[in-house]
């Protein structure tokens, strides 16, 4: 009985123990959120300078909460496939360049107005608003925002140096179509489509007399040793956009959606003196080259943007419809 007694106490006592001394398990820490992001660029092109900055500037004020990788480029998802990719959910982030893109963004290219105002355009919440619910109706994606990488198109000739209307006249310019191609046809040359890769081979060879092509591309790919003349100021500009899937976006509780957008704008605060400073280095590296740039007077100017204006509108709405209409309304605010 003496046993019975003393192994029940012996029981109680450990039990009590047991009860008394096992501290709670700590809640587990939540599961790291990933966004994988894909870029239309090749990843050591410049372009995509502005959207790695912004992916560092998230991954950093998330602390480990939530973490955005980039995965590549084309070589991932060509371009083309790249926003079906992304309404489709293979991809969570899209660095998104706007040629050839849905309608709508095309008016987001903000020609011909100079490299600030069209970071101004974007800063424009009522801009943003419709360029972002025409993606989420039509693409199942949510616009975060311009990703920085402003390209400024110049017209650049092999042999005739270009500084009025009249000198473009039976010129054949390169141009990868679309608005760029209506550009060029307005002013009095003949558009020739050509991929960016063959740009310098069709110089060389005397294909085109000229080329649309921002300067940066002129000096990464070596085409100043075809192009001599260059037209100042750009005739055509286009940006790219950091776009989410709507349905990755909703899954995000409310400060991880407010840290992805807050940090576009700061990252297009740098952006505009980056890109701004590119712009700037790279006029002078080609005239060390040897290229020529040729500014057009005040009343020359005029003309061009005369001769662009309307036909671009005109293109623009009738392509992108109502909503593009309205995108654009905005955008010749600015233009004024």
């Amino acid at each position: 009985m003496k046993r019975v007694v003393y192994c029940l106490v012996t029981i109680v006592v450990l039990a009590g123990l047991s009860v008394g001394t096992c501290a709670a398990k700590p809640a587990p820490a939540p599961k790291k959120i990933v966004l994988t992001a894909v870029t239309n660029f090749p990843l050591t092109n410049y372009n995509v300078d502005g959207f790695v900055h912004w992916a560092e500037l998230v991954n950093k004020r998330a602390k480990g909460e939530l973490e955005v990788v980039i995965k590549g480029g084309p070589e991932v998802v060509t371009a083309k496939e790249s926003l079906p990719a992304l309404e489709g959910g293979m991809i969570d982030v899209l660095h998104f360049k706007q040629i050839g893109g849905p309608a709508i963004s095309l008016a987001t290219d903000c020609a011909p107005v100079d490299f600030d105002t069209c970071f101004d355009i974007w800063r424009d919440k009522e801009f943003l608003s419709l360029i972002d619910k025409f993606y989420r109706e039509k693409h199942n994606t949510v616009v975060l925002g311009d990703a920085g990488n402003t390209n400024l198109f110049h017209i650049g000739t092999t042999k005739k140096p270009v500084s009025k209307l009249e000198d473009l006249k039976g010129l054949r310019v390169r141009s990868h179509g679309g608005a760029a191609a209506v550009a060029v046809k307005k002013l009095g040359a003949t558009a020739v489509k050509i991929p960016t890769a063959e740009v310098y081979i069709a110089l060389q060879r005397g294909v085109v007399d000229g080329a649309l092509r921002p300067l940066k591309s002129m000096v990464d790919l070596k085409e100043y040793e075809i192009i001599r003349h260059v037209v100042q100021p750009h005739v055509f500009q286009c940006t790219s956009m950091i776009l989410i899937n709507q349905d990755t976006w909703n899954k995000l509780p409310p400060h991880l959606q407010n840290l992805l957008t807050d940090e576009v704008i700061e990252m297009g605060k740098w952006a505009e003196a980056y890109y701004g400073r590119f712009e700037e280095e790279t006029v002078g590296t080609l005239q060390d080259k040897g290229v020529k740039f040729h500014s057009l007077s005040a009343d020359e100017l005029s003309r061009w943007r005369g001769m662009l204006g309307k036909p671009l509108e005109d293109w623009y709405r009738k392509l992108a419809g109502p909503a593009g209409g309205a995108v654009l309304d905005i955008i010749q605010k600015y233009e004024k």
